[in-house]
């Protein structure tokens, strides 16, 4: 399964029928169809606009903006998604520190990895492209972006 996370917006991307049912019951969570991928349910209420002070999703928005897509307007806004919670969260609120085991082609986590946290050298993970691997339970991740 694809795994796209652009700005701390999650968006899952099944390569076949059985990896959508495979990885909600390996990783325990919940995934929802939107557009042409698959996503939590929190992040399938993301609009793709934010007027300041209202809310967005469950926060309070901090710019008045209109995007093509809603990790735009989470990007604007400094939002990511929390794991744990399953809420948006500010980005700066995000206090884990991650350190990527390096393989030769990609970088391996055990699990998603969160966005806001950050790499021992204090840069912010704010997004990665990568492949869940259900055969050696890890996600193999092949790109990385930062704030």
């Amino acid at each position: 399964m694809r795994v796209l996370c652009r700005h701390g917006h999650f968006s899952f991307f099944p390569r076949g029928p059985e990896d959508l049912a495979r990885f909600q019951i390996f990783l325990g969570v919940t995934l929802v169809a939107q557009d042409d991928y698959y996503t939590f349910p929190t992040l399938a209420l993301a609009e793709r606009f934010s007027i300041i002070g209202s809310p967005y999703v469950n926060l309070p928005a901090l710019k008045t903006c209109e995007r093509r897509e809603a990790w735009q307007v989470m990007r604007d806004n400094g939002f990511v998604y929390h794991l744990p919670t399953g809420l948006l969260v500010p980005a700066l609120t995000v206090i884990s520190v991650v350190e990527l085991a390096e393989s030769q082609y990609f970088y391996m986590q055990n699990s998603i990895l969160q966005p806001g946290a950050r790499l021992l050298t204090g840069q912010q993970i704010l997004g990665y492209d990568g492949h869940y691997d259900f055969d050696a339970c890890q996600l193999r991740i092949l790109g990385v972006s930062y704030e």
